[in-house]
Formats: C-alpha cells, sequence, structure tokens
C-alpha cells in the first residue's frame, strides 16, 4: 500500500523492533506475516525514512527479543 497505510515499516539489518517470518498461511504468531491482496488484518507501508516499526526477515525465531 502506497497511502494511509496502518503501519509504516522500514527494514533493516540490525536493531528491529520485531523480526518476521513471511508465512504462505497460517500466520498465527507474532512475527508470522502472511502478505495477502484482499482480507487483511491491517496494511503496511515500506519507507526509508520515520517508520512506525523497523523489521528483519528471519527464516526462524520471529517475534520480539
Amino acid at each position: 500500500m502506497e497511502h494511509f497505510a496502518d503501519i509504516k515499516v522500514k527494514v533493516v539489518d540490525s536493531f528491529p523492533d520485531i523480526k518476521v517470518k513471511a508465512v504462505e498461511s497460517f500466520s498465527d504468531d507474532i512475527g508470522e506475516w502472511m502478505f495477502v491482496e484482499s482480507g487483511e488484518d491491517f496494511t503496511v507501508q515500506f519507507v526509508d525514512n520515520f517508520p512506525d516499526i523497523k523489521i528483519k526477515y528471519v527464516d526462524s525465531f520471529p517475534g520480539v527479543e
């Protein structure tokens, strides 16, 4: 989403607010995100400046430390 997203997100390599694992189905844990075209729980906008949260993509152990 380009404008009016619920959350502005910046992807970082270090010091994230949350570690995110992209999943294909059953995104039922914190840090597991399923990207969809419709029926979303919330919308995100990827930005370089002034994010609401910073995320790091991971393959395991998603969530908040």
